[in-house]
C-alpha cells in the first residue's frame, strides 16, 4: 500500500493533459496571429489611403492658390481643363491646369494649345473623372461659360488602397476678376 500511495501522491501531467495543453495553445496562438495579420493590413491600408489624401490635399491647395489669381478664365477651358491669365511674381502669364490620364499636370506657360512645360502636380487620381471643373456666375446655381466665371468649383477624386475614392471638393472665388 505504501507503494501505490506514493505513485498517487506524485505531482505531474499525464500525457493527455499535456497534448490538450498544446492543442489548446496552438489554437490561441493561431487566433493571435490572424488578428496581428488583420491589425497590419488595417494599419497598411490607412496609412496608404493617408498618404493619398495628403497627396490630394496638397494638390488642392495649389490648384486654389493658382485659381485665386486668376484675371480671366480663357479658352479652351472645359469640364476637365482651366486655362487661365494669372498674375504671378507681377508679371500676366497664361497658365493651364489639365487632368492627364490618372495625373494633374500644371503649365507655367501656354501658347496656343500647345506648352511643352507640364509638370505633374499629383497622380493617383480616378481616370479620366477625377478632376472637374464647373464655373459658376455670382451664385453656386447657375453655370455659365468659362471666360465669364466668377466662381469656380473644383473636384477632385483620388484612388486610394484597395480602390477606394476619396473625393476632395473647393470652390474658389478669384481675387482679379
Amino acid at each position: 500500500m505504501n507503494i501505490s500511495r506514493k505513485i498517487r501522491s506524485e505531482s505531474g501531467f499525464t500525457l493527455i493533459e499535456a497534448i490538450v495543453a498544446l492543442i489548446l495553445a496552438g489554437i490561441m496562438a493561431a487566433v493571435a496571429g490572424i488578428g496581428l495579420v488583420y491589425v497590419v493590413q488595417g494599419y497598411l491600408f490607412t496609412r496608404a489611403n493617408a498618404a493619398t489624401l495628403q497627396k490630394g490635399q496638397i494638390a488642392m491647395s495649389r490648384i486654389t492658390l493658382e485659381l485665386k489669381n486668376i484675371s480671366l478664365v480663357s479658352s479652351p477651358s472645359t469640364a476637365t481643363s482651366v486655362t487661365f491669365y494669372s498674375f504671378k511674381n507681377d508679371f500676366k502669364s497664361k497658365r493651364s491646369i489639365r487632368l492627364n490620364g490618372d495625373k494633374i499636370e500644371i503649365t507655367e506657360s501656354y501658347t496656343d494649345g500647345v506648352s511643352d512645360d507640364y509638370y505633374t502636380l499629383t497622380d493617383q487620381v480616378e481616370a479620366n473623372t477625377g478632376l472637374e471643373f464647373k464655373y459658376y456666375e455670382k451664385d453656386l446655381t447657375t453655370e455659365c461659360y468659362p471666360p465669364s466665371a466668377k466662381v469656380i468649383l473644383v473636384k477632385l477624386r483620388l484612388v486610394g488602397a484597395d480602390g477606394s475614392i476619396m473625393e476632395l471638393v473647393d470652390r474658389v472665388t478669384p481675387r482679379n476678376i
